[in-house]
This record gives C-alpha cells, sequence and structure tokens, in this order.
C-alpha cells in the first residue's frame, strides 16, 4: 500500500487549475473524459492530464502510479469535509475515508513507466504518433490509456495515405513518397514502419 497525505486547500487549488483546462478536451468529438495521472514519489504528488502537469509537495510513503478519470478525483475532494486528506492506493483501488474507486495501478519497483507523457492539451492524430518515436515503452503507452487513441490515429493515417496516394497518383506521388514525407515531419527515426 502507498499512501500521499495533504490539505484538501492544496490540492483543490491545483485541481480548479487542471478543471479549466479539461473543458477543452472534452470540446472534441469522440473522445473519453480525461484520465488524471497520479505519481507518487518521496515526498510528492505529480498530477498530470494532457497539457498540463502539477507538482504537489505531500507526506507520502513508497512510490507508485495510478490513473482514473479526472471527474472522479475532482469530485472526491470537493465533496471531502475534512481539512486533511489522507489517500492511500492499493491494488486497483483508490481510497479516501471509507471511499474506494477503482483505478489503474502500478507498483514502481522500477522506473519503466514513471514517466508522464508529453502532451499538448488539444492533441492531434499527429501528436498521438510522435509517442512512437521510441521515447516511452509500451507499457507507459498502455498505463496512461493512450494506446487504443493510437492505434485509432494509425488507422486514420492509413486511410488519409491511400486517399492522398490516389489523388497524387497522376503527378507520380507514390505511397512511399507520402510516407517517407510523414515520417519526416513526425521525426521517425525508422519511418511509417515504426507504427507497425
Amino acid at each position: 500500500m502507498v499512501t500521499f497525505q495533504t490539505n484538501k486547500t492544496s490540492i483543490s487549488r491545483i485541481l480548479n487549475r487542471m478543471r479549466a483546462i479539461v473543458p477543452l478536451k472534452l470540446r472534441k468529438k469522440n473522445l473519453r473524459e480525461p484520465s488524471c495521472e497520479l505519481t507518487i514519489t518521496d515526498g510528492q504528488l505529480t498530477l498530470n492530464i494532457p497539457g498540463a502537469e502539477f507538482l504537489l509537495p505531500c507526506i507520502t510513503t513508497g512510490t507508485a502510479k495510478a490513473s482514473l478519470p479526472f471527474n472522479y478525483l475532482y469530485e472526491i475532494v470537493s465533496c471531502e469535509k475534512n481539512s486533511e486528506l489522507k489517500f492511500e492506493l492499493k491494488p486497483d483501488s483508490l481510497r479516501l475515508n471509507t471511499l474506494e474507486i477503482k483505478v489503474s495501478t502500478c507498483f514502481i519497483e522500477d522506473d519503466k513507466i514513471l514517466r508522464s507523457l508529453d502532451l499538448p492539451v488539444n492533441y492531434n492524430d499527429g501528436d498521438l504518433l510522435k509517442l512512437l518515436d521510441g521515447r516511452y515503452t509500451s507499457e507507459e503507452l498502455n498505463f496512461n490509456q493512450i494506446s487504443d487513441k493510437i492505434l485509432e490515429a494509425k488507422n486514420r493515417l492509413d486511410l488519409n495515405i491511400l486517399s492522398a496516394q490516389n489523388i497524387l497518383k497522376v503527378y507520380g506521388v507514390s505511397r512511399k513518397d507520402l510516407e517517407e514525407l510523414i515520417s519526416s515531419k513526425l521525426n521517425l527515426a525508422h519511418g511509417l514502419a515504426a507504427l507497425r
């Protein structure tokens, strides 16, 4: 079990700042609610959503990561009456007093999935595909629940390349030409083969 303890005012201030960012993401079609990633390290809690990362000094025991829908965390903290909050992170759940909710968790034995993803607030398919440039492990992408979105971006890219190829073939532009251009724009060292 890993714990972190902070006062309600401090975490509420950060969550309110994060909440101002969240609605921008929700305006796009077909996007799920943003996930909030909590990283508990020695004396610090890092809260991360796409486009924002905040550090909160707090009392901690252990090192771990958890991921849950942002609004869950926001509502839990908002409804809490106590001024001092102590969270307990257990396998697959986060507990505050008597309230326990399911979360994705990882107890850190090494730093394999400790990093947060570098994504802008209003990320697009290009931003998602750039995550495959070798900076992140598959564990990090899976933990941050972004793998499905990357797969969808890959599928849309394939369709877009096919469409562009059909339009531009009369000018002598091949699929390989398009793939090389896209690879250079996304800075993928191994070309679009890295996406397969």
